[in-house]
């Protein structure tokens, strides 16, 4: 959803602009801009494959928002490609949220296949973090009780 829409086909990029909305399985994204590019088409090629298999890129930006089940993000652009399912925040203070756990760098790289994050300075100034552990004691004392 947006309120306006811009299709690039000899780019093979769409972009949605203005209180845009992103919706992926779980995931919702926010953003003043999104960007979508598409995998080129062989000449010939046309299995007729859906709309999202066909996604290589997403980009973010402006006041961008993600969240992904407990996880939200911040940061002013963000870069998704499909292929291995990594996004990456920049910006200011881009800034992840787990619960009341988040850290803050210059960039931070979500590789959601791994389950894994990297946060990186920008040599000036230092990644933040801030975990609670009585959050993963309530949690583990959850699951023991089942």
């Amino acid at each position: 959803m947006s309120d306006k829409m811009v299709a690039k086909n000899d780019q093979s990029m769409v972009e949605f602009i203005g209180n845009v909305k992103a919706t992926r399985q779980d995931s919702i994204m926010f953003a003043d801009s999104i960007k979508i590019y598409f995998i080129e088409d062989k000449k010939g090629d046309k299995k007729g494959k859906d709309v999202q298999s066909k996604v290589k890129k997403i980009v973010s930006t402006g006041n961008v928002r993600y969240t992904d089940g407990e996880q939200k993000a911040f940061a002013d652009k963000a870069v998704y490609t499909t292929k291995d399912e990594i996004l990456i925040l920049t910006g200011k203070s881009p800034k992840l949220i787990t619960g009341s756990n988040f850290v803050t760098g210059k960039k931070i790289t979500l590789f959601r296949l791994q389950d894994k994050v990297l946060v990186e300075s920008d040599g000036t100034k230092r990644v933040e973090a801030l975990f609670n552990p009585e959050e993963n004691t309530q949690k583990n004392n959850t699951t023991d009780k089942q």
